[in-house]
């Protein structure tokens, strides 16, 4: 789920609007953790390590090499 939150700091001078008043924070729909998100997934916006869980727990696609699962499964496993 994506919020809007205010991460204001409180300068003292004021606020100069720096844009830390709204600003978007993204948490994983099964979880909660805060995280980079992921496509949506039977509408769920998760996180990479719950999106792994979903897609590999509902059996709806085999996970054979080649099959679209599969890279999905390989691309998000990768460390950058």
């Amino acid at each position: 789920m994506v919020r809007v939150e205010n991460d204001c700091v409180g300068c003292p001078q004021g606020c100069i609007n720096c844009g830390r008043k709204y600003v978007e924070h993204f948490y994983c729909d099964k979880c909660g953790e805060e995280d980079t998100l992921y496509e949506s997934y039977n509408g769920e916006q998760l996180c990479r390590e719950c999106l792994i869980d979903e897609i590999l727990s509902s059996g709806d696609y085999p996970i054979v090499e080649g099959s679209d699962c599969y890279w999905a499964i390989y691309y998000l496993n990768m460390e950058y």
